[in-house]
């Protein structure tokens, strides 16, 4: 864009060059087509001179003088005459026509000349009018187009800001999913290796309570076995029928507890079963309770995530409407700038390039003199959306005067 801009403004400036060269090569032409033929006039009216010279004054001595001093006059280039003293009538007559002649032909030929150069100037103005409103497009186009590839890079960084933060927020969100299934994995890990420990005491415990029973029970056996002896059975009863007897009358209270077992040891068992079962309930909750508490705990993270995610969109889709109202703030700035620039200079130049045609001083018609309106080539004068301001103020201008 600054390589095309540059390009531009070359070019501007190498056609502002040529026309500035072509209107000072029509200004030497027309200059030039001014001398010669104010030379032409002077000869004409030389031959005109001498010959009144020769019809007035009959001394070719005189004659010679007289034609000598105002031709060497004429071709001094000086603008004053002066008129011998102690000459006779006629030939100050004729003094007087020459020198009359001459401040004429001066004062037109200085009138001309002013007029070729006051349109030379306003050529020029008209010239450098064009090449600045020439570089203001360039420049305002530039502007705006820069400004809108800086918005559009903008948005993009921006776009980009929202993706990057959106697969950031996607790696956390998927990171927190790994970890909690590890976490599930874990904890139901640890939740069967605790209730395997908690089985596993409870069924040695329970073993330990049955041989504990058992070793009561053979000990009452044998409590009993010795008082048979030194006792003796029962009437009518031999030892073995009432051992039978006694190991019956243990068991026939509970017909569903295992072997061997009394009334006593039976309930002591059920409440060690019972026992058991209150530990496996409370194990189960405090299970329970350790995936309750890491589902919230991770469902507060997932939530702060997404909060987290939100709030930073947010903050970045609130700085990017700054950066754009900044963005845009200062280009209409710079905008404005250029703008009152190109405004100021087409006023100031209001005067500069109102040209002012006055017919009887301009030279008359000749390959030298060009009229204006070939300034441009195929631009008969400012060209562009300008003209129109500047025709405006200089009618405005020649209306308050």
């Amino acid at each position: 864009l600054h390589r095309g801009l540059t390009k531009d403004l070359e070019a501007v400036a190498k056609k502002y060059k040529a026309s500035r060269e072509r209107v000072d090569a029509e200004l030497e032409s027309d200059a030039k087509a001014l001398r010669e033929a104010n030379a032409q006039s002077e000869k004409a009216f030389l031959e005109q001179f001498k010959q009144k010279l020769d019809r007035s004054v009959s001394s070719r001595t005189l004659r010679k003088a007289v034609f000598r001093d105002v031709r060497d006059t004429f071709s001094s280039g000086s603008a004053v005459l002066r008129t011998p003293p102690d000459i006779p009538k006629s030939v100050e007559e004729l003094y007087i026509e020459a020198a009359n002649f001459l401040h004429q032909q001066e004062a037109t030929s200085s009138s001309q000349m002013a007029h070729l150069k006051e349109v030379h100037q306003k050529k020029l103005g008209h010239l450098e009018l064009q090449l600045f409103s020439e570089q203001y497009e360039l420049n305002m186009n530039f502007a705006k187009m820069q400004g809108r590839m800086e918005q559009r890079h903008m948005h993009m960084r921006h776009q980009l800001a929202r993706s990057q933060l959106k697969d950031f927020a996607l790696a956390d969100r998927q990171l927190l999913a790994k970890r909690l299934a590890s976490q599930l994995v874990e904890l139901r890990e640890a939740a069967e290796a605790d209730k395997t420990q908690l089985h596993e005491s409870q069924m040695l415990e329970k073993k330990i309570f049955l041989k504990n029973e058992r070793a009561a029970r053979k000990k009452r056996m044998s409590m009993y076995q010795r008082k048979l002896r030194e006792d003796g059975p029962p009437d009518g009863m031999s030892v073995k029928e009432a051992l039978a007897k006694a190991c019956h009358s243990m068991t026939s209270y509970y017909s569903t507890s295992p072997p061997q077992l009394t009334a006593v040891s039976f309930d002591a068992l059920l409440r060690l079963d019972k026992h058991h079962q209150m530990q496996t309930q409370a194990l189960d909750r405090e299970i329970l309770s350790y995936f309750v508490e890491l589902d919230e705990q991770q469902w507060e993270k997932k939530i702060m995530l997404a909060n987290q995610e939100t709030n930073r969109l947010k903050e970045l889709d609130d700085e990017h409407k700054q950066e754009m109202k900044a963005h845009a703030e200062r280009l209409q700035r710079k905008i404005m700038q250029l703008r009152e620039k190109y405004e100021k200079e087409v006023t100031d130049r209001a005067d500069v390039t109102s040209l002012k045609r006055h017919s009887d001083t301009l030279p008359p018609p000749g390959p030298g003199n060009r009229s204006s309106h070939h300034l441009f080539g195929r631009h008969p004068g400012i060209t562009s959306s300008f003209e129109s301001l500047l025709i405006t103020e200089c009618i405005r201008r020649n209306e308050v005067r």
